[in-house]
């Protein structure tokens, strides 16, 4: 019972064997990991809560993790460089100025971004998307209507800041997705 309805929202919980399978139905995954999916390794290391967390090891991961340099262009572009002025930020001006002002002033927004940056560093972390930043969007950036173009890059700056703000209320994923439609209402 508990399985369909988690199937039904979208989610399912996986363990070590059907995260292997994940991984090779996941274009994505299988594209970062250059295909080589043999050896890898899986191992289940939960927070103690809700959350399933894996180590996934492995050549290709050795191979992936090993990029100092993607490691070192991550943290700046997710951690760094959104909450101070930065040579490569960039955001829909002046319809955002103030926003990109407010997240360099916000110290809670701050707060929390260090502890994720901490998390970061120790476990190899999904990829973030951050929008007053180096790392653009295109479906934004495809927007050729400024005005428009910054409503939607606020809303998203405001989901992202308060997902970020609120993580530690968030109990299931129903709660994050509710969060997103509030914000994304007309």
């Amino acid at each position: 019972m508990a399985a369909a309805a988690a199937a039904a929202d979208g989610f399912r919980a996986l363990d070590e064997a059907s995260l292997v399978e994940y991984i090779k139905a996941t274009p994505a995954l299988r594209a970062q990991l250059g295909e080589q999916l043999d050896g890898l390794v899986i191992k289940e290391v939960g927070d103690g809560n809700l959350n399933f967390v894996y180590i996934v090891t492995g050549p290709a991961v050795a191979e992936f993790c090993g990029n100092a340099e993607l490691c070192r262009l991550t943290e700046q572009v997710v951690f760094s460089d959104p909450y101070k002025v930065a040579q490569y930020n960039r955001w829909t001006s002046p319809h955002l100025d103030h926003d990109a002002e407010a997240v360099r002033d916000d110290d809670i927004l701050k707060i929390e971004v260090a502890e994720l940056k901490s998390m970061y560093t120790s476990v190899l972390h999904a990829s973030l998307i951050t929008i007053v930043g180096v790392a653009h969007v295109e479906d934004f950036e495809s927007i050729r209507d400024e005005t428009k173009r910054a409503l939607c890059e606020r809303r998203a700056l405001d989901c992202a800041k308060t997902i970020l703000k609120e993580r530690r209320k968030f109990e299931t994923i129903s709660q994050v997705i509710s969060v997103v439609q509030e914000i994304s209402a007309p």
